[in-house]
Parts: structure tokens; sequence; C-alpha cells
């Protein structure tokens, strides 16, 4: 089934988090001279325009990027939404290729998977002309496992749209998958926290599931807004970042909190926490 599209849901609050999380783990990770080989499952558009009718059509934005104010953003996303918007005025929001653009080096490589023939085709319009940009008209639970390696320096950012509720046990193989092939890779996993339907609470699984894994430095990073955002299926979001980047779990607080408090999010629904410590 190919019918999700994220430009409905572009810049929202989830995607604050996703994208704040995921723009400082790759920060991190390009302060070391070895090339880095960066991989998306689900890459969507790459970039949002708020002018194209499907990121109008449910303004999630409006809640989350929008609320922000552009010139004070913290922190590596900050320059990267920034970067797309130098008027100082949002009219494009960056989906998370164009965050990892925005980060990598000449010499560091992104692939980006894609399925859905719409968000493909302007994925591959946004890459056109970009070199170390590499995009995969494939299944990324399958591609992306085996272009990872040992001995590489990869780093994973898997982040289905969770409509069916097998990608919740699919998250937690393809991890599997990835860390079989290479132990020290970087893996993040975005998880929605839904309060309906049939996937209501599949998120608490997958981050047990995770955690089982015993990957050291485990990192949760959680936000609830089921008052703040009464009208969203949504009623909060996770992040997972399995061999978190040294020192991240000390700098991540405190940046996390101010897009939470931007948000008018209170501290009590925020969760920063190491599930497996750093060995």
């Amino acid at each position: 089934m190919l019918s999700y599209q994220h430009a409905y849901h572009a810049g929202n609050p989830a995607d604050v988090l996703k994208h704040a999380l995921w723009a400082a783990v790759l920060e991190a990770l390009t302060q070391k001279p070895k090339p880095l080989k960066v991989y998306e499952t689900h890459a969507g558009r790459g970039v949002y325009p708020l002018a194209e009718a499907e990121t109008q059509r449910g303004a999630e934005w409006q809640h989350g990027l929008g609320a922000l104010a552009l010139a004070t953003l913290p922190g590596p996303f900050g320059d990267a939404v920034r970067a797309l918007n130098p008027t100082g005025v949002l009219t494009t929001i960056p989906g998370s290729p164009a965050v990892a653009a925005h980060l990598l080096r000449s010499t560091d490589h992104l692939h980006l998977c894609e399925l859905h023939p719409t968000e493909r085709a302007k994925l591959h319009r946004w890459a056109r002309g970009q070199a170390n940009i590499h995009c995969h008209d494939d299944n990324g639970w399958v591609q992306i496992p085996a272009l990872v390696k040992a001995g590489q320096r990869d780093v994973v950012l898997l982040d289905p749209s969770f409509e069916r509720a097998e990608e919740y046990p699919t998250v937690t193989s393809t991890v599997q998958k990835i860390l079989t092939k290479n132990p020290a890779a970087g893996v993040v996993v975005w998880l929605p926290i839904l309060g309906v339907g049939k996937s209501k609470g599949q998120h608490q699984p997958v981050i047990e599931g995770l955690k089982v894994l015993n990957v050291q430095a485990t990192y949760l990073a959680q936000w609830r807004w089921a008052e703040r955002f009464a009208g969203f299926a949504l009623q909060g979001t996770a992040m997972v970042a399995l061999n978190l980047p040294y020192g991240l779990e000390t700098t991540l607080p405190p940046l996390l909190q101010a897009y939470a408090q931007g948000l008018a999010l209170p501290r009590n629904v925020q969760t920063y926490t190491l599930l497996v410590a750093r060995k």
C-alpha cells in the first residue's frame, strides 16, 4: 500500500523533534574525518514548499515549525532551516534528506529510498545535480540493510509512515539486520504515539524491543501533546537512537527542550533518557 504522503504532515511537532535530533546526530558524526554514509529507508520528497497543495491541506506545520521563530532556532537543524529560507520567512520545510544534505561534506554520501511514485519523482527532482546523493527506487526495508557494511561509518534513519501495523515489528527486525552487518552503525528510529485505532500503544513494544538489543548508548527522546494539540491523530512522538555519538546524551536535552518550549510543551511531557548505558 502506497498511499502515505508526508507532505500532509511536514513540519508538524513530530517533525521538529525528529529533525532536531537527526541533525544533532549527523553534526556530531561529521566531526571525524573518515567519510560518512547516511541512509534513509523512507525519504519522502526531500523538501516541502509551503506553496504546494498537499502541504497546505493539513497545515500541520503551523503547529510545529511555523510556530517557531526562524532566527532563533537552535542547533544544526536551525541552521538547515535558515539555509532553505534565507529571507527569514518560512517558505520551504526541510525533510530529513534536506537536513542531511545541509550537514554532510562532499566526501559523505546520502542514500535515499522511496517507493511512492509521486514522492519518488519529487525526490529525484530535488536531488538532481547533487553528486553525493543517491536515490534508490527500492524497498528501504530491504535495500538499506544490504548497503550497510562493517568497517564503514554508517548511520541510518528509519521513519516509515506506520500506516500498516506490521511496520512496527519490521522496524525492530530491520535494526537487527543493520547491526548484524555493522555493529558500530548509528541507527535512529522515529515512532508515532497514537491514542486511537489498531496501532494504539504500538510504539511501546518497539521501544522495549530496541532496548532489549542491548546496544550501547541507546537513547530515547519522547514528547507527548495530547492536550496541547488535541485535534491531532498523533498524541506524541518518540525517537530512539542506538550507538548515539559520544556526548549527545548531555547536549541533546537542553537543545530539544528549547524546541519543546517554543511549542509550549511543558517539561513533564518530555522524556530524555539513556535506555542502555554507554560502554
